[in-house]
């Protein structure tokens, strides 16, 4: 990954960066080549020995979080002129960190595969997009057992989009929030049931904050809090949220052949209760793992610098653009 602030490039004098990194190929700096003789340097030059073993070590870590965004490209070999990126990274709190971003042509189950069977995780987080289940079913990664916990995050997106209330964000970033925009609906409505399963997340997320490291704790004692207090506190609040779920089921979902469908096509309400009860089982991993993130903010984070370098570019949309990310 290459980071442009003011006029340097990975701590390198922009004017001086074909100098350092040993290349002589562009002749004047542009918003669309600024970064191009340290990026030939950390692929195609001696920095790119460097840069595979990093890779290679990343690819190793246990605890991995993935996600992926848009990169459009006007080349053939994005038939539909979006790229994706794919970026993988560790939690805040993983020994080493870092963040590899891989480009692919698509977002399909097939482009996911050729990244992540290079992968060694044991727990992945990531949103509830299915081609990683097929991805994982095309290199035959089930028979690893990999743990998956979907993020928390975006199912709490898709109850917020079903409320559906004026200044919801507003009111919801108070304290007591979601209580707050309970009352404004008849109690037991759906609305109403939602906003409940909010406030269940939100004390979940209270308990998370208390997950730190207090003085004179070892990790493994860490750990071993962590565990407990996810067992006797937030069991309990994910249960309530199950709860709120299937009873609104009965009336905005189907289920068949083990996976739940909308009754009624576009409903906010029912995409967030399929979302739920599609992924229940990947949504509860962290109750039974300390060192699993309930969500991939860490991951997104990450995406932020794609975004940044998507929008400094302008037009200049080349599959080149979006390999400078390896």
């Amino acid at each position: 990954m290459v980071i442009f602030t003011n006029m340097t490039a990975c701590g390198i004098p922009m004017h001086r960066s074909d100098v350092i990194c040993g290349s002589d190929t562009v002749e004047q700096l542009a918003t669309e080549n600024f970064g191009r003789p340290v990026q030939m340097w950390a692929t195609d030059g001696i920095g790119g020995i460097l840069t595979e073993q990093i890779k290679a070590v990343a690819r190793q870590a246990e605890y991995v979080g993935a996600d992926e965004t848009k990169f459009p490209v006007q080349e053939k070999e994005s038939e539909s002129g979006t790229a994706h990126l794919l970026v993988c990274s560790t939690g805040p709190e993983q020994e080493r960190p870092f963040a590899v971003y891989e480009y692919m042509p698509s977002r399909q189950g097939q482009s996911l595969a050729a990244h992540l069977k290079n992968w060694q995780f044991r727990v992945l987080t990531r949103d509830g997009y299915e081609g990683y289940t097929s991805a994982f079913r095309e290199q035959g990664l089930e028979s690893r057992n990999i743990t998956t916990q979907v993020c928390l995050i975006h199912a709490r997106r898709r109850i917020c989009n079903a409320v559906n209330i004026d200044h919801f964000s507003e009111i919801t970033s108070q304290a007591d929030g979601a209580l707050l925009a309970a009352s404004r609906f008849e109690e037991h409505s759906p609305q109403y049931l939602l906003c409940m399963a909010l406030i269940a997340l939100s004390k979940l997320y209270g308990w998370e904050e208390t997950k730190t490291r207090q003085k004179g704790e070892s990790r493994e004692q860490q750990l071993e809090r962590i565990l407990r207090y996810r067992r006797e506190h937030c069991t309990a609040l994910m249960d309530s949220v199950d709860e709120i779920m299937m009873a609104l089921a009965e009336k905005y979902a189907l289920e068949r052949n083990g996976r739940w469908y909308l009754t009624r096509e576009g409903s906010a309400i029912g995409k967030a209760v399929i979302f739920w009860l599609n992924n229940r089982k990947k949504l509860l991993s962290l109750l039974h793992d300390p060192c699993i993130c309930p969500d991939n903010n860490q991951v997104e984070r990450s995406v932020r610098a794609v975004a940044v370098y998507r929008n400094a570019v302008f037009f200049k949309r080349s599959i080149e653009g979006g390999k400078w990310f390896l």
